[in-house]
């Protein structure tokens, strides 16, 4: 399956700028798209922001009417990712094994990726699931690593 793609190698905006009006931008894209790589660069060249954008994963959690324990994951995925020690991540796979939320399967996929994908992982399958997986996920972690769950501002 070919996946269409869209490239603009350069567009130039207006340098209107004054106390109330902030540069701003919108990019319009086909449903089609599944991921985008935008860049902006200043007037030499030099890029001044960058960032891949995964369409296909937005939408299908936007088209879920996404509840609030979803947002929190989603809004402190990349902390949460980095944060949670190995030794709280067991915890939350017991609780969700227990909750019967991930599979021995799913566990077992899990444990064999590096350290430092397991979480992103777990996150990502627990998400997937819906509210009341996720609402669990987030009250094993407030009660397994509260210190995280203060710094983050889950209140969950």
């Amino acid at each position: 399956m070919q996946v269409p793609t869209t490239s603009i190698q350069h567009d130039e905006f207006s340098p209107r700028l004054g106390p109330n009006y902030h540069p701003t931008f919108e990019v319009f894209l086909d449903t089609s798209t599944e991921s985008l790589n935008l860049k902006l660069q200043d007037q030499s060249g030099k890029v001044a922001w960058e960032n891949r954008l995964y369409l296909q994963e937005a939408r299908w959690l936007m088209s879920r009417r996404m509840p609030y324990s979803d947002m929190q994951l989603i809004s402190h995925r990349s902390e949460l990712s980095n944060g949670i020690s190995p030794a709280t991540l067991e915890k939350l796979l017991d609780v969700l094994i227990e909750s019967k939320i991930l599979t021995d399967e799913q566990i077992a996929s899990v444990s064999a990726k590096p350290q430092e994908e397991r979480a992103r992982e777990v996150l990502q399958m627990v998400q997937y699931k819906g509210r009341d997986p996720s609402t669990i996920l987030l009250s094993a972690l407030r009660e397994v690593d509260p210190v995280i769950c203060k710094e983050l501002e889950i209140d969950y």
